[in-house]
């Protein structure tokens, strides 16, 4: 046997050792890679790799570290798994104000394909698969991690997961979207085009059609087109399947199709085949307040309508077929189409297929087109159609929708385009009257009498009928701000031209309720507080009887004084004062105010403090108007020692402060009846 020595002598002198003293094996001692060759067989260098800069170790990185080892420690046990996962994750997003820190840190301890291998030991359970798309989806952030997650598969073997546990839809399409924003992960989302159409069910149908409309640019439109029966049919299937879909939802499944079919024409004929047009023709309903979505519906069915908007308007003339005017009312969401149908005569169609005998479904298909396109073409006698429909007494739907459609050839034309045909206004009142329940009905008709009134008041006659159509409405949405809006709106213009009728009417106690439900909205305060001036011109008393109590400051005062930085609240609340308040009433609110001042100047403050807030309320509404000004600048020094006692004290509300300030504001200069000026001060 050879001495150890003699065997060292002898590598010395060999080709291996000389390459191991190379400069450059010397420089990367620590990251070479040996290779072990057999006996007998030619013996490898050991291979050079690329030195990463080592990080500094830091507070994140130890935590990080915990957390991804705890996630290797128990990767066989799946409940220990989800823990372990679902608390890494935490810390990966708000409220963790260090979460960049740790997804940084992150990359120190490869804990991307940590969570891959959890998601691959457990692919069949669900409360693993959603932990580990939620933690992958927040890792994606990072391009880094994002590239990591792509080359070990975790997107693939997600969307499989997901496609056996369906409860986890929304939470992988997420991850995938999240992965979509980065090339190199966007090319293994590509990829897998096939696996997330798999993956799309009705309550992932958002994530999954933006995650498709992602992928159909130019980047990874060929992929999809790999997979476009798959595609397609998984959207058809599932918008079919959804009750009420998101707007956004249908309308970027629509922009997925488009891109198929503008890609391969053939692909049209088979979607129309499959009833592409009827599945979106019953999501249309659901893009009333969507005009992105319901252009890019309008111009897939655009595509899919054999004979084009020709053979619509055709048909529609011949035959009156609700599916065509369903189909025209979609198509005319999209400017280029709506001119396009005006220009072949469709809209004159529409209106002689009003005059006929239409069932239920043609005739709301019908005004829903006429609404879309009166901007492109009005023929004589269209708005007399609609008026017929209306006083023939349809559906509360079908009578929502021809009030819209007259109220927008109100706005893109004129008033009195409408209001001066006969009997119009009184169709109309008499309808929201008795439709007042359905609250687009209420709404429309609101808005129609408000224009009315501002621009036609003739129209309206004694104003009687649009009087009881306004406090019907009201009346019966309290609590629907869209119908308050515009039915204050309608009210106010009332009680200008009819301020006795509407006092009689009760439109005190409806303006004050709506200043009660609503006292965070700075528009319908202003509006009601208008209407109650108005009515205060002619029936002072009939404000303070609509109030709880008959205490109107109690009840307008706090609302006022919160919107004081509203130039309309200002002045219409000062309109209310000047002819609602009595000197005792200002000459109460001085007295409180100095009263209070004594108490709190004392230090025996608490039943000062009970009463502060109303009347600190009272105090700055009051500003606003001149007369009161007047007295109340008596209270200034009052004011000025309580508001230098409770500025600091946490019992007393912010807002009782700024109504303080508000009311010294007014008392220390009378020139703040300036609305600049006064703008100024408060600012």
């Amino acid at each position: 046997r050879r001495h150890s020595s003699d065997r060292a002598r002898e590598e010395r002198g060999s080709p291996w050792y000389e390459t191991m003293r190379s400069p450059m094996n010397k420089e990367n001692r620590h990251t070479t890679r040996t290779v072990v060759a057999k006996r007998g067989s030619v013996v490898l260098a050991p291979v050079p790799t690329a030195r990463e800069p080592q990080r500094p170790r830091s507070q994140q990185t130890d935590a990080v570290l915990q957390l991804v080892t705890a996630v290797k420690d128990h990767l066989r046990f799946r409940q220990l798994a989800t823990y372990a996962v679902d608390t890494f994750s935490k810390s990966l997003a708000p409220p963790n104000a260090d979460w960049r820190a740790y997804v940084e840190a992150a990359l120190d301890v490869d804990a991307a394909n940590v969570v891959v291998s959890a998601l691959d030991a457990h692919a069949g359970d669900k409360d693993v698969l959603g932990a580990c798309a939620t933690c992958l989806g927040r890792l994606a952030v990072d391009a880094r991690h994002a590239s990591q997650i792509a080359d070990a598969g975790g997107v693939r073997s997600a969307l499989r997961a997901s496609a056996q546990c369906q409860a986890c839809a929304v939470s992988v399409l997420c991850f995938a979207d999240a992965m979509c924003a980065h090339p190199k992960s966007f090319a293994a989302v590509a990829a897998a085009a096939a696996d997330v159409a798999g993956a799309i069910t009705e309550e992932a149908l958002a994530p999954g059609a933006r995650v498709l409309v992602r992928l159909c640019g130019a980047e990874g439109l060929d992929e999809v087109l790999k997979a476009k029966r798959d595609v397609s049919a998984a959207l058809l299937k599932t918008l079919e399947a959804s009750a009420d879909p998101a707007s956004r939802a249908v309308g970027d499944a629509a922009k997925v199709l488009t891109a198929i079919i503008d890609a391969d024409g053939k692909e049209a004929s088979y979607l129309a085949r499959k009833g592409a047009v009827d599945i979106f023709l019953d999501k249309i309903a659901f893009l009333e307040d969507d005009a992105a979505a319901a252009r890019d519906v309008a111009r897939l069915l655009a595509r899919l309508v054999e004979g084009g908007v020709a053979e619509l308007v055709k048909r529609l003339k011949s035959t009156g077929d609700a599916r065509a005017a369903k189909l025209l009312a979609a198509l005319a969401a999209d400017g280029d189409l709506a001119a396009e149908i005006a220009l072949c005569g469709g809209v004159r169609a529409l209106v002689a297929a009003l005059e006929g005998d239409l069932s239920a479904a043609a005739l709301q298909a019908a005004v829903d087109a006429l609404h879309r396109l009166a901007a492109y073409d009005l023929p004589a006698g269209a708005v007399e159609a609609l008026l017929k429909c209306l006083a023939r007494g349809p559906g509360d739907e079908a009578c929502f929708k021809i009030l819209r459609a007259l109220n927008a050839i109100m706005r893109q034309r004129s008033v009195d385009a409408v209001s001066r045909i006969p009997k119009a206004t009184e169709i109309v009142c008499r309808v929201v009257a008795d439709r007042a329940k359905h609250g687009g009905v209420a709404s429309e008709g609101c808005f129609y009498v408000s224009m009315v009134c501002d621009d036609d008041a003739e129209a309206l006659g004694t104003c009687e009928g649009g009087v009881r159509a306004v406090r019907r409405a009201l009346k019966a949405h309290p609590m629907d701000q869209l119908v308050q809006r515009r039915g204050l709106d309608a009210l106010a213009g009332l009680a200008r031209l009819k301020p006795a009728l509407v006092a009689k009417k009760g439109g005190a106690l409806l303006a004050v309720d709506a200043i009660v439900n609503f006292s965070g909205d700075a528009r319908i305060v202003a509006q009601a507080l208008t209407v109650l001036a108005l009515v205060a011109a002619e029936d002072a008393y009939s404000v303070r009887d609509a109030c709880p109590g008959a205490d109107w400051l109690a009840t307008l005062a706090p609302a006022a004084a919160d919107h004081a930085d509203v130039r309309a609240v200002r002045r219409a609340f000062a309109g209310v004062a000047s002819r609602v308040a009595t000197d005792a009433d200002v000459r109460g609110v001085l007295k409180d105010l100095q009263d209070i001042a004594a108490v709190v100047t004392t230090g025996r403050d608490k039943a000062g403090l009970d009463r502060l807030a109303r009347t600190a309320a009272a105090a700055a509404a009051l500003g606003f108007c001149k007369e009161a000004r007047r007295t109340l600048k008596e209270a200034a020094p009052s004011t000025v020692h309580v508001l230098t006692a409770v500025a600091g004290d946490a019992r007393v509300d912010a807002s009782t402060v700024r109504h303080l300030v508000t009311a010294l504001a007014a008392m220390e200069d009378d020139g703040f009846a300036q609305d600049v000026l006064y703008d100024d001060a408060l600012r």
